[in-house]
């Protein structure tokens, strides 16, 4: 049974659809997948060929304001016909009318940009969800496939889900399906490649038999951590109704350091650190930092070498 299961992420499962269907929206199945780096190389050749300051241009803004507007399924076509109706993908020598107009900019090398695709039977990233969901409209035999193909859906992180993935959803389980979706939208704290929160706000009013359930015990968390997480998060205008909590000790008050860059901040760390191995007798290898992104090890690394302390 579970190998009928499919289990996988937006992109990987759009990814099958399209190798399987994408014929009927002109894809062939060998198509090919464009990384970041591919799709910027191919807007800069774009760009540069129609005279435009790249420096001022930068293929990769550009590339930024095509994907919201792929991931908002907003197509080249309909974006040309209101910014810059006069340009004809493949058309050499366009002039642009107005300087600076950004938006006909846009709109000119998207229609340019997916024209290129389509010659070279290839898509970008934001592409395999959007012409799914192109797929999915136009091919009324591919669509019923997949409605009785998928008869239970199950998301996970759905606050992170944007408008195309959404469209994904409801077009797959309009007939037959049931949806499971979990989430929690006080940690849509990024609208990364678009993420909506209304789409885990707004999913009782698009599934009105659905359940919610709850799960507001933290587990891992002291109480005074949960408690200044929930006092955070009952100032946001747009929240679902819940109060976690912690069976967990009560734990250390919580100090707020305030360091003005970033070697002041490692020195702050390491600092506290070693007082604190100290004042315990604890082995170094007892001892962890945590840090939020990849960028910010360099200094404690410096730091801590700077100080004899031995690191992995």
């Amino acid at each position: 049974v579970a190998q009928r299961m499919w289990v996988s992420t937006f992109h990987s499962a759009c990814v099958r659809i399209l190798r399987r269907d994408g014929k009927s929206i002109g894809l062939k199945s060998g198509f090919s997948i464009y990384d970041s780096a591919d799709s910027e190389r191919l807007v800069k050749i774009i760009a540069t060929e129609f005279n435009l300051d790249i420096k001022r241009y930068t293929p990769r803004s550009i590339l930024g304001h095509i994907s919201d507007l792929k991931n908002n399924l907003t197509g080249w076509k309909e974006n040309l016909a209101v910014h810059a109706p006069d340009f004809t993908p493949g058309q050499r020598g366009y002039q642009f009318g107005t300087v600076g107009d950004l938006e006909a900019i846009y709109a000119v090398i998207y229609a340019e940009y997916e024209h290129r695709l389509a010659l070279a039977n290839a898509v970008d990233f934001d592409d395999l969800i959007g012409r799914t969901v192109e797929l999915l409209r136009t091919d009324p035999a591919v669509a019923e496939y997949y409605h009785h193909r998928f008869r239970y859906i199950l998301v996970d992180e759905y606050q992170d889900t944007n408008y195309a993935q959404y469209t994904i959803i409801r077009r797959l389980s309009q007939t037959h399906s049931k949806v499971c979706v979990v989430g929690d939208d006080a940690q849509s704290i990024y609208s990364f490649r678009g993420a909506k929160i209304e789409n885990i706000l707004s999913f009782k009013k698009d599934y009105p038999s659905a359940m919610v359930f709850k799960l507001e015990q933290n587990y891992r968390s002291t109480q005074t951590i949960v408690d200044a997480a929930n006092s955070v998060i009952v100032r946001n205008s747009k929240r679902m109704e819940k109060h976690c909590f912690s069976e967990g000790d009560v734990g250390d008050k919580i100090r707020i350091l305030k360091a003005y860059t970033d070697r002041e901040e490692a020195e702050m760390v390491v600092t506290d650190l070693r007082d604190k191995v100290r004042a315990a007798g604890d082995e170094w290898s007892e001892a962890v930092i945590l840090y939020r992104t990849n960028n910010q090890s360099a200094v404690l690394e410096d730091n801590l070498r700077r100080r004899g302390i031995p690191y992995r």
